[in-house]
């Protein structure tokens, strides 16, 4: 055999071999992949998993708050007339008894005058019905005169007596209408609005004409979660400070709390008091940055790994084997990438990420690394 038909017999081997590779291999990498999925379609199914942390003891925490006067009042006149004059201003600082406005009343002025002569005739008459009866009684005891006109003359001085008492009465009330029309403050503070001024009609009894505020010290309430409520308490220290400027905080302290939830909003309504001098004015909002200390630290799961179902929030745990079980928590704060649980599962626990909603109870699973 030649050189060159020994060549061409290694060439046609060579092609036929070729062929072969190309048609055998990919079939077989293709039998080799689908029984390869297919072994993973009967096997466990693949989760990733997470751990749950113990939290930390000490929390830091932040909520909104408003701030109000200790004290505040609108002040009424009690009286009808014309507002005579004003004494006071917005912003003005006022002491407890100071006179602010006064309002004129002719009429009422009028009737305690007439009233007062009607009191005068009527203790003068009082006066002679108690002689004219004291006579009577002698003149009985003496034997002239019947005792029935003695009687008859002690129910006149009664009489007398009674419309003394009822006259003083109305001098005493029209005297008391009278000191209405003298607006004074209740308290030391200052005048944070004027509704009248001087001319001003006063149509009925009721009319607001001052409000006054006492400022020197400010109460700053704020609403507590129910999460947290039960470690505020009177006397811990928090930081107020306005939203607008978190550095110019002031150091201050709880001074009470409502010592019961509001059930519309499940948070305790607590109160801190600050100085009236600070960087808050009354009426303004407050940034309130606390720093508590609570009994037990809370456990930390990632975020992923709660899911809410009918029964409430829940989770994939992992027992032995890798089995899951669902198990139900109890949510505190959501910070975000993770969750704080106030029951339910415990630091070292393993708990499915993203769990498929068919992962059906008591399943066997297969991990890989997640969190």
């Amino acid at each position: 055999m030649s050189a060159r038909t020994v060549v061409a017999v290694l060439v046609s081997v060579a092609g036929v071999a070729g062929l072969l590779a190309a048609g055998v291999v990919p079939r077989a990498a293709r039998r080799k992949a689908m029984e390869a999925t297919h072994a993973a379609a009967e096997g466990p199914r693949r989760v990733a998993v997470g751990k749950a942390t113990a939290g930390d003891k000490k929390v830091e925490l932040s909520l909104p708050g408003s701030a109000a006067p200790m004290e505040s009042a609108v002040l009424f006149a009690r009286s009808s007339g014309f507002v005579r004059a004003t004494l006071a201003d917005i912003g003005d600082k006022v002491k407890a008894g100071q006179l602010l406005a006064t309002i004129d009343a002719p009429e009422t002025s009028e009737e305690l005058r007439v009233a007062r002569a009607r009191l005068e005739e009527a203790e003068l008459n009082e006066a002679i019905a108690r002689q004219r009866s004291a006579r009577r009684q002698t003149m009985v005891k003496d034997g002239v005169g019947s005792t029935e006109e003695a009687e008859d003359f002690v129910a006149r001085a009664n009489s007398a007596s009674a419309s003394r008492k009822t006259t003083r009465a109305e001098v005493s009330r029209l005297s008391d209408l009278l000191s209405y029309q003298r607006v004074v403050a209740p308290f030391d503070g200052v005048v944070t609005k004027r509704h009248l001024n001087r001319g001003s009609l006063v149509a009925s009894a009721g009319t607001p004409v001052f409000e006054l505020s006492q400022t020197a010290t400010l109460r700053v309430f704020v609403d507590v979660p129910q999460s947290l409520a039960a470690d505020v308490k009177p006397g811990i220290t928090v930081v107020v400070a306005p939203p607008s400027n978190p550095s110019r905080g002031v150091e201050a302290k709880v001074v009470r709390t409502a010592g019961a939830l509001d059930p519309a909003t499940r948070t305790l309504r607590t109160e801190i008091h600050i100085p009236g001098d600070g960087p808050l004015l009354a009426g303004a909002f407050a940034d309130v940055r606390f720093s508590i200390e609570r009994e037990r630290a809370p456990v930390l799961i990632p975020a992923s790994a709660m899911f809410v179902r009918r029964e409430g929030p829940q989770v994939m745990k992992l027992g032995e084997g890798d089995v899951a079980h669902a198990q139900a928590i109890r949510v505190g704060r959501d910070l975000g990438k993770d969750i704080e649980v106030l029951g339910g599962v415990a630091p070292g626990d393993v708990l499915v990420l993203n769990p498929p909603d068919d992962l059906a109870e008591g399943e066997r699973v297969s991990v890989v690394k997640g969190r």
